[in-house]
């Protein structure tokens, strides 16, 4: 009775952040301006090479350019940094104390509010990543790698949101933790990705790349949907993923008790 009375709450706070966002359409689809003009900027960088070599690393510019975007999307769905500042807010203004006195989590909570959110981004993300591939593929991806892409985004923005959570908390000691979520959001958009493709990296890099969360996130999606990964891949990238999940969940804990004893309860 106790777990479905919580649940009820994050269903809740899930419901009533999706009609927040719906009574701000305009500022979700705002949030995906950069995208034309990325890849306006991605299209005049690379595009002189491609013309001259035809391919770059088994990549044709078509499949190469629709991969850097289709990471930018998966990006900009599943990194939850406003909801890092929401956190850091509670802890500095004291109002986490509202949450403290009541039965349930404020790590889920925070999660519920932060699933909402990618929901909202998804209803413009996902047709931007559709008209994506049929401009410039001409076809759109198979069922079967887009459900196998999809698990992984979902498993991914857990992740990426443990990450975001555990830099918020950060602001019991520090205050201010708006350079930790940047660092995880930048390392995102390298080890994604969404600038240049993984294969692209040096060894070194590519070794240190295969231990983080990003690439099977953000990077085995993209290419489960261009169809350059397979199934092999898939479990690859969700057993990673998953391993991570667990470990910060539980690094968290630790954590976060370990601030609120530090927390006085007015910020």
């Amino acid at each position: 009775m106790k777990h479905s009375a919580s649940l009820a709450k994050y269903l809740q706070a899930f419901r009533l952040t999706l009609l927040e966002g719906t009574a701000f359409r305009l500022s979700f689809l705002l949030s995906f301006l950069h995208v034309p003009l990325l890849l306006f900027i991605y299209w005049t960088i690379w595009s002189p090479g491609f013309a001259a070599r035809g391919e770059i690393q088994g990549y044709a510019f078509p499949i190469f350019i629709t991969g850097l975007m289709t990471s930018v999307v998966l990006r900009n769905l599943t990194f939850t940094t406003g909801q890092g500042e929401k956190v850091e807010e509670h802890i500095q203004h004291g109002s986490l104390l509202v949450y403290l006195t009541r039965p349930i989590s404020f790590f889920f909570h925070q999660m519920a509010e932060a699933l909402a959110r990618i929901v909202l981004k998804a209803a413009v993300g996902v047709p931007a990543l559709l008209l994506l591939h049929i401009a410039l593929l001409g076809k759109l991806p198979t069922l079967e790698n887009s459900i196998l892409a999809a698990i992984l985004v979902v498993v991914g923005g857990v992740v990426f949101y443990e990450l975001t959570f555990i830099m918020s908390i950060a602001s019991f000691w520090i205050g201010e933790s708006w350079g930790l979520r940047n660092l995880i959001g930048n390392l995102g958009w390298l080890f994604g990705g969404a600038i240049v493709p993984v294969t692209f990296f040096p060894e070194s890099l590519r070794l240190f790349s295969a231990w983080l969360p990003f690439e099977y996130g953000l990077y085995t999606p993209s290419e489960l949907l261009l169809g350059r990964a397979g199934f092999q891949e898939f479990v690859f990238a969700l057993g990673v993923l998953g391993v991570w999940a667990i470990i910060l969940f539980v690094c968290q804990k630790p954590i976060w008790e370990a601030g609120l004893r530090k927390h006085d309860g007015k910020g």
